[in-house]
């Protein structure tokens, strides 16, 4: 995997995880924002997903990706979680 792109506004609409070659995975809706945002993985380090934090309520307000290396994406959506 080499990036994945968050599609949001004020909440979650999808997550596209995209490959080398092209391919890619779109996981709910290319919503919100548009183009998204795309975190980038540091593949040539070997750097993959350990997890995400979310923040949720009633739907899904906020995701951020968590990697191997210790980095961390911007909290994407909103920053709610009460609904």
């Amino acid at each position: 995997m080499r990036s994945i792109k968050v599609y949001h506004g004020v909440a979650l609409d999808g997550l596209e995880f995209c490959y080398e070659g092209g391919r890619s995975e779109l996981f709910g809706k290319r919503g919100g924002k548009d183009g998204g945002d795309e975190f980038l993985l540091d593949v040539r380090r070997g750097e993959t997903i350990v997890g995400f934090f979310v923040r949720a309520g009633y739907y899904i307000d906020g995701v951020q990706i968590l990697t191997s290396t210790g980095r961390k994406s911007d909290l994407y959506g909103g920053s709610g979680g009460s609904g």
